[in-house]
């Protein structure tokens, strides 16, 4: 989620577009869709309490911004039904966030496959109909929805659903192997911002998904991650767990370190901290590091680190 600091300037210009009589992405009367957009719309929680203290609203934000690997914002006022609709070019990897008062109060979280993290990005491919979401639910500092959009896309044309297909972009890399190398959750595939100058070898370990995602270098006001939110990392093999413990999977501030309880999924390829005993601090950056995790068959892992900023808790 890179340098999603232009989405206040963006949220100005298009609230003064708005104001102008105009809808940025809507097609008029009698004029062909632009197949270059497609819709994504959905309808929010009413009745919430804002994340600005003691502010109440009808719905669960004003505004909503779709931002992608270079910070490029599109956004919308939310409706009075607590709707939102607005109109994104395709061919591009989202992460979507709402706003109260042109303040940042929770980020989505899209499933974009079996096997994989929860996401704050989408991808938008090209298609007919709308991406409806649905009814979206908050809950512990993220947005959910009742449709994902990965049932929506098909970005290689194959008939199958991006959610059901193991290699939905047809680039002969399996979906859940897909390279992040600056873990921002943004495939690199679809991420012009990305330093990666090529795959990774094949068969070489490394780290394929965390959560939270890294947002080193965003402005802190533009970003929230829940005080309560576990720390994930997804792997490209199956974790030795000897090998997990606190010298190895770090999470720490300047306000000192995190103890975590280490969870290991299934497969062995997800490690989990959950950390119930001590909150994050509010609006403080933690980073959280791998180095000396194994997999099963003594393969030492790349050292990874990546960072976040946390919310106020309010």
């Amino acid at each position: 989620m890179k340098r999603i600091c232009t989405i206040l300037l963006t949220l100005a210009l298009v609230a003064l577009v708005s104001s102008c009589g105009g809808n940025t992405g809507g097609s008029e009367t009698g004029n062909p869709i632009d197949t270059s957009l497609r819709t994504f719309m959905g309808d929010l929680p009413q009745n919430q309490t804002s994340a600005i203290k003691g502010t109440n609203l009808s719905c669960a934000a004003d505004a909503i911004a779709a931002v992608d690997s270079v910070g490029t914002a599109v956004s919308s006022d939310v409706l009075a039904d607590c709707s939102f609709e607005m109109r994104l070019p395709t061919g591009r990897a989202y992460s979507v966030i709402l706003f109260n008062g042109g303040i940042n109060t929770v980020s989505f979280a899209f499933v974009n496959g079996t096997g994989r993290l929860p996401s704050p990005v989408m991808y938008v491919s090209a298609g007919d109909l709308p991406i409806d979401v649905g009814n979206v639910t908050i809950a512990g500092g993220s947005a959910t929805v009742a449709r994902e959009p990965s049932e929506q896309n098909d970005r290689d044309s194959d008939s199958v659903a991006d959610y059901d297909d193991p290699d939905d972009d047809n680039d002969g890399i399996i979906d859940e192997e897909e390279q992040n190398c600056d873990l921002d959750d943004f495939i690199d595939d679809d991420d012009e911002a990305s330093p990666c100058t090529g795959a990774a070898a094949a068969g070489t370990p490394q780290v394929l998904e965390v959560r939270p995602v890294n947002n080193e270098g965003i402005d802190e006001g533009t970003e929230s991650v829940a005080l309560d939110e576990p720390v994930e990392v997804r792997f490209s093999c199956a974790v030795d767990p000897a090998s997990v413990n606190a010298s190895t999977f770090r999470v720490a501030s300047d306000q000192g370190e995190i103890a975590c309880t280490y969870e290991t999924s299934d497969s062995g390829e997800q490690i989990t901290c959950k950390h119930e005993s001590r909150e994050f601090a509010p609006v403080a950056r933690y980073t959280a590091t791998i180095d000396g995790i194994r997999c099963i068959g003594s393969d030492l892992l790349p050292t990874v680190s990546w960072s976040w900023m946390t919310s106020d808790g309010q």
